[in-house]
């Protein structure tokens, strides 16, 4: 399966393994991305999701637009990578294996001891 490359670091960036721009429709689906990449993995209650982005909404609008971008969110990563969001009732979570995160990288690659290690791995953040 194709994994898709998302570049936080700097410009936001996704793109498929070609190097072909995946584009996201809004600005708060590339938010919410951005958020459920950096905790990838890690279920992400609904609810919460909901008012991060929109919490100067009511609660029912914050439900309805993150219910949206979720599907705008899907839509632009069934091309390359379709099982890489996990929505559940309560929860929204990143597939760990699906997207290839420069920030990810970068924080395993300072967790290893040596500069000789990021001087050799530099090339792929």
């Amino acid at each position: 399966m194709a994994k898709a490359k998302l570049a936080l670091l700097g410009s936001f960036r996704l793109q498929m393994d070609t190097g072909e721009p995946i584009p996201l429709a809004t600005k708060k689906t590339t938010a919410l991305l951005a958020y459920l990449a950096m905790h990838q993995g890690e279920a992400q209650a609904r609810p919460k999701l909901a008012a991060l982005l929109w919490g100067d909404h009511s609660e029912a609008q914050a439900r309805d637009s993150l219910r949206q971008a979720l599907s705008l969110l899907r839509k632009a990563l069934s091309r390359t990578c379709p099982a890489a969001l996990i929505a559940q009732e309560d929860t929204v979570r990143l597939e760990p294996t699906t997207l290839e995160i420069d920030a990810k990288v970068f924080e395993h690659l300072i967790e290893e001891p040596g500069v000789a290690n990021l001087e050799r791995r530099g090339t792929r953040i």
